[in-house]
């Protein structure tokens, strides 16, 4: 299991983290963040002190293991923080005998991009896409990416 850089803590989420989860996120829905944690599959980075201060949410799309959600608080960023989280995701993926991971990012978020790359993703062809990324990306057009990897 990925480990969290020196200082920090990985964990699964509890229904008592939902609130300063949210507050990381408040663009994604408190339901969805909900029912990736009572799946198993919402992930949190504390600091020593225990302040949450990183997420990963994550989930079933269109047959593949989708990360909804990732953040992490501006003071704790390029510490390998989120590399950790998408690493405990995939493994997870894996457990779960999921054949891909997916996510969306915007088209001009360098740091999101050069994540996804550090961690194995690649664009994916938007005319092939169908379903929940599809909608995910007409959201949208043109400024958000949809991105992939085998798993």
């Amino acid at each position: 299991m990925p480990e969290a850089p020196a200082g920090y803590r990985l964990a699964q989420a509890g229904e008592g983290d939902l609130d300063a989860a949210h507050a990381l996120v408040p663009g994604t829905a408190r339901a969805v963040l909900d029912l990736c944690r009572a799946g198993g599959t919402l992930w949190i980075a504390r600091e020593a002190d225990g302040a949450l201060v990183g997420l990963l949410a994550a989930g079933d799309l269109d047959g593949a293991f989708h990360i909804h959600a990732l953040a992490i608080a501006p003071a704790h960023r390029r510490r390998g923080l989120a590399s950790a989280l998408v690493a405990r995701a995939i493994d997870r993926a894996r457990w779960a005998l999921m054949p891909a991971a997916t996510l969306v990012c915007e088209r001009d978020d360098a740091g999101a991009l050069a994540l996804a790359a550090r961690t194995g993703f690649v664009a994916l062809d938007e005319s092939r896409l169908g379903g929940g990324l599809a909608a995910a990306l007409a959201r949208d057009p043109g400024r958000l990416v949809a991105m992939g990897k085998r798993v």
